[in-house]
């Protein structure tokens, strides 16, 4: 049986005429419902607006960093938003070294709109990977429960990275003896 060239090309421009109506009618949907998110995003910055505004804002972790036998340290401010007087205890979540984190004062009382800095700290041991990450939260129940991220990191020894600089250098030199002799 001869292959009829005409029929198979009218069947290809079809089918990408096809294909084509479909792309279109996709990018329109995808356009539409793009200007819909844009919409409800910038609703959602309008000040006063209860209804469009986020129910709680996403807070980066604060980072504990240093070397071993060191103390990492950070502060974080804490503020009642509540209309009235509250004692609020900070209380560190976490395990292993994120569950030794220690915060100054441990309670603070505060009026409404009033506003204190905490003091966090966390001794790196040397049992901590080196640039190892270690999640915890602070929590604070009185204060809607709110919850602060943290992440304790141990950095690299200083003696170690004097050390590397040290071996690196003796390589060089080794280096340049080798090719000028």
């Amino acid at each position: 049986m001869p292959l009829d060239l005409d029929l198979i090309g009218d069947k290809l421009k079809s089918a990408i005429e096809i294909n084509s109506r479909y792309s279109a009618a996709l990018l329109d949907l995808s356009t539409s419902y793009l200007k819909s998110i844009g919409a409800i995003l910038a609703a959602t910055g309008k000040p006063g607006d209860a209804r469009t505004r986020p129910q709680s804002e996403v807070v980066p972790p604060l980072l504990l960093a240093a070397s071993v036998g060191e103390s990492a340290q950070g502060s974080i401010l804490v503020k009642n938003t509540l209309g009235y007087r509250v004692r609020a205890q900070v209380v560190p979540r976490g395990e292993g070294v994120a569950s030794a984190v220690i915060v100054t004062p441990k309670a603070v009382q505060l009026e409404p709109g009033e506003q204190h800095t905490l003091q966090i700290s966390v001794r790196i041991g040397a049992d901590l990977r080196v640039n190892g990450d270690y999640p915890g939260e602070l929590t604070i129940p009185e204060l809607s429960s709110r919850t602060i991220p943290f992440v304790v990191r141990r950095l690299p020894d200083r003696a170690g990275e004097a050390a590397v600089i040290s071996r690196r250098k003796r390589a060089t030199q080794k280096t340049k003896e080798r090719h000028s002799g």
